[in-house]
């Protein structure tokens, strides 16, 4: 089982806390973030079929407790299978992090 499940061929925002990894939320002001899906759980970033990026399609909606969202159109979840994805953010400084890791399933009918 995945960790995320989508419905197939549906717009969808998924929203997101970073936090560290102590558990506390991480003011994440003036960071962008790069969200990517792709085939393979190794080489996520590499061969990523789907990227997206602040501000176009990751919207930054309470930086300093760490939310932004993440806008998946139909054509994004227009797949059916599962994927894997990984969210990362970088400060001012280029250093960047990784959010997470996680499997994502596109089903055409919801268990």
């Amino acid at each position: 089982m995945a960790d995320i499940t989508i419905l197939q061929g549906n717009d969808i925002t998924l929203t997101v806390t970073v936090k560290d990894s102590a558990g506390s939320v991480v003011n994440i002001t003036e960071n962008t973030a790069a969200f990517y899906i792709s085939t393979s759980p190794t080489k996520g970033v590499i061969d990523a079929i789907i990227t997206k990026t602040t501000p176009s399609e990751i919207t930054i909606t309470d930086a300093v407790n760490g939310v932004l969202t993440i806008d998946l159109s139909e054509a994004d979840t227009n797949r059916e299978g599962i994927f894997y994805s990984q969210l990362d953010i970088e400060d001012t400084s280029s250093n960047k992090s990784t959010v997470f890791k996680k499997s994502i399933e596109f089903t055409a009918v919801m268990n």
